[in-house]
């Protein structure tokens, strides 16, 4: 169900207006373990957000109680619960806030009963295989009593594992396949490893840059492309806005890609939008093809980056800009881009 970022708001609004009153009860409710009293007093607002955003209570990194409004790996609502937190009243010793289910290492020692089969967490294991060029790493889970479970219980426990293990948004971050095997593998090792080569993937993917990409059209015109090394939508979660301007170019060469006063006023152009857009938008990504190049902006969609690039599109010199605005929170458009 697409996001109407209207309702959203307005749900938004509705929920932390009524924090002061749902706090009150809901310290009654937790004090007394009463988990249909909170799902009484929750599931309306959560819903009135969006009807697809789950909610979670569960036990705070600093406060004594964490409320968790999450996306649940959708990548479509992922803002939508990121406006929700970005909304919410400072934290304090009762009650913090979450985004997204936080990790819970310790959540891993006891035994999880899935469609009455029961599971002991520590005997999971793992295999990976670390992408560097994607900067993903494919996981296959492990555990004795998989054969026991359908496939669908196995990919619910493989994605719950890894939530606890990593945290919502590690696992939309850096996990990339994810599979169960009902066979035992020699080489599986602790889950401590795979949290361990996570933690590399990260620090080796903070200096990666830009990629340049070439490829033909069908009429044999080169395309030349520069892109975020890694197209992450997880790492800008309020970006949910494309903005696509294209810009005809004058200076072009046999292969109509621009060169000379075209190339540097298009590089211009480009500095000029990121200035202009500050936090509340990032050019990811340009193309160059048959004499227009496509600058793709991502940003905040209840910002007015969109206008901004109106705006400025309006004063290139070299022919007519165009400039279109997609909500598209999974950053589609530039899937094409992705290494």
């Amino acid at each position: 169900m697409p996001v109407d970022l209207a309702a959203a708001r307005e749900g938004i609004d509705a929920f932390w207006a009524a924090w002061p009153e749902l706090r009150r009860e809901l310290d009654l409710a937790v004090a007394e373990h009463d988990t249909e009293r909170m799902q009484q007093l929750l599931h309306e607002y959560v819903d009135a957000i969006h009807p697809e955003l789950a909610w979670e209570h569960a036990k705070g990194l600093s406060a004594s109680d964490a409320l968790v409004v999450s996306a649940e790996g959708s990548r479509e609502l992922r803002s939508t619960a990121e406006r929700w937190l970005r909304a919410a009243p400072e934290p304090d010793a009762v009650w913090e806030f979450h985004s997204a289910r936080q990790p819970d290492p310790g959540g891993l020692e006891y035994n999880l009963a899935l469609n009455d089969v029961s599971l002991a967490l520590p005997e999971t294991t793992v295999t990976y295989e670390v992408d560097s060029e994607r900067g993903y790493i494919d996981v296959t889970i492990h555990h004795p009593a998989l054969p026991r479970l359908d496939d669908s219980s196995r990919t619910t426990f493989a994605f719950l594992f890894l939530d606890w293990l990593l945290g919502e948004d590690g696992v939309e971050r850096w996990i990339g396949t994810v599979e169960s095997s009902v066979q035992p593998d020699a080489a599986a090792g602790a889950p401590a490893q795979l949290v361990a080569a996570v933690e590399e993937l990260s620090l080796a993917s903070m200096d990666l840059g830009w990629n340049l990409l070439e490829a033909e059209t069908e009429a044999g015109l080169p395309v030349v492309a520069v892109a975020l090394a890694q197209l992450k939508p997880i790492d800008y979660p309020l970006f949910d806005l494309h903005v696509a301007v294209e810009l005809p170019y004058l200076d072009q060469n046999d292969g109509r890609l621009p060169v000379e006063g075209s190339a540097q006023a298009l590089s211009a152009f480009e500095d000029e939008l990121e200035e202009l857009l500050g936090e509340d938008g990032l050019v990811v990504a340009h193309d160059a093809v048959n004499g227009v190049r496509t600058i793709h902006v991502y940003g905040d969609a209840e910002s007015s980056i969109a206008d901004t690039a109106t705006v400025l599109a309006a004063t290139w010199p070299e022919g007519e800009a165009t400039v279109t605005a997609t909500l598209d929170p999974a950053w589609d458009a530039v899937a094409h881009l992705r290494a």
